[in-house]
């Protein structure tokens, strides 16, 4: 009796597999993924280490993502060579993606699948990066401070305020950074003025990043502040509330109360013309009304240029000059530098190397130095280098005086 054609089929498959190598079926996939956070439950703001390792066989030739990363209830910062170099076995090397996530809200918070791609010469296959979840939840309301919006700590909080004296109708530059491995774009900066004291007018506010093994980052805010008397002005000593969840407790970031003299306004004004004295060869006649006339008109002209100047030194509004940023960071450097603070020192000559940077690099004062290496036009590779051993410099435990050695190369590579 004749086989049926089906079974013929069948039994041809079979024997295929039969016939077939032993290892076949046992060959290694090209890639595997694996998703891994730390921790695994947190408090809503606080950051949590995403890593994505990736093991490839040494034949793969080319992975590319085929399903993207996507984090729907997280802020996520990249961090950029944050894996270190691959690690290598006989046959495989494994990379590392890393961010951290900032939980957005209180919930068990999920984190789609993704999918590679890794092709060797001989063949393309697909591999899923596993779905994770973490569980955020809300810090306590035992022991919650007043003031308290969200921030999780520990940070640390600077004020500064250029100049230290001023006439009525000047201004004053004040700018307050909060840096942390944190959220510290959640940390509530702001003071209080009765309105015949001084005015304050806020600046859009940045956030700067600084890559390694962790992800430090720095929060400004800015503002100009205008006396409306003469005297002493104090600005308050400013204090911020947060969560630590190393300690389990709520604590308060503080800096310390500033003073800046305020005098009158200068003006110039005109005096009685002295009479006139006989002529003489040395003064004739009529000598002593042009000097009255010239002094009445330089008075009038020194109280119009302080006008003009009164006006122009009142508070800019948001989106002010650039030119005027790098002006008083210059002015904030000049003055660390001056009292040799080596942390106010280089913090400034940064901001300073990135607002330089902002015409032809935009968003330089956010990017981080690896993006702005990739980007720079050949006329702004000193500069980026400098900006890179100078951030190298403050997270990386660099003594006082090599910080301020740093701070004032930058000092002197924009005059």
């Amino acid at each position: 009796m004749r086989a049926r054609p089906a079974v013929v089929r069948v039994l041809a498959a079979l024997a295929l597999l039969v016939a077939a190598p032993a290892g076949a079926a046992a060959e290694p996939p090209l890639c595997r993924a694996e998703v891994l956070l730390e921790p695994a439950r947190a408090f809503v703001g606080q950051p949590v280490l995403h890593r994505v390792r990736i093991v490839q066989r040494h034949e793969v030739v080319d992975m590319r993502w085929e399903t993207s990363l996507s984090f729907p209830a997280f802020r996520a910062e990249r961090i950029l060579g944050g894996g270190g170099a691959p690690e290598r076995s006989a046959t495989t090397e494994t990379h590392e993606e890393r961010r951290v996530l900032f939980p957005a809200r209180a919930g068990r918070l999920a984190l789609p699948a993704a999918r590679i791609a890794c092709e060797s010469a001989g063949r393309v296959e697909t591999a899923v990066v596993p779905a994770a979840e973490l569980v955020a939840e809300d810090p306590p309301v035992a022991g919650r401070p007043a003031g308290y919006a969200g921030l999780i700590g520990p940070v640390e909080l600077s004020v500064y305020a250029t100049p230290d004296r001023v006439a009525l109708g000047e201004s004053i530059s004040l700018a307050v950074t909060v840096q942390g491995e944190t959220n510290v774009w959640a940390a509530p900066v702001a003071f209080s003025f009765p309105p015949d004291v001084a005015e304050l007018f806020e600046r859009p506010s940045e956030l700067a990043r600084d890559m390694g093994r962790t992800l430090r980052l720095r929060g400004y805010r800015s503002f100009d502040l205008v006396p409306r008397r003469a005297g002493v002005l104090e600005i308050p000593e400013l204090r911020v509330a947060y969560y630590d969840p190393g300690a389990g407790r709520y604590a308060v970031a503080r800096a310390p109360a500033l003073t800046v003299e305020v005098s009158e306004r200068k003006v110039a004004a005109a005096t009685e013309p002295a009479p006139d004295a006989p002529p003489t060869a040395e003064r004739p006649a009529g000598s002593g009304r042009l000097a009255a006339v010239a002094l009445a008109l330089g008075a009038a002209l020194g109280l119009g240029a302080g006008l003009w100047i009164g006006r122009r030194r009142r508070p800019r509004r948001a989106g002010g000059a650039l030119t005027d940023e790098r002006s008083e960071t210059r002015a904030a450097l000049g003055q660390a530098l001056a009292r040799g603070d080596a942390d106010a020192a280089a913090g400034a000559a940064s901001r300073l190397l990135r607002l330089e940077l902002e015409p032809a690099l935009p968003g330089a004062r956010s990017l981080d130095v690896e993006e702005l290496a990739a980007a720079a036009p050949a006329a702004q590779a000193g500069a980026v280098a400098r900006l890179a051993r100078l951030e190298r410099a403050r997270f990386g435990g660099a003594e006082p005086a090599a910080l301020l050695a740093l701070a004032r190369e930058a000092d002197r590579s924009g005059r």
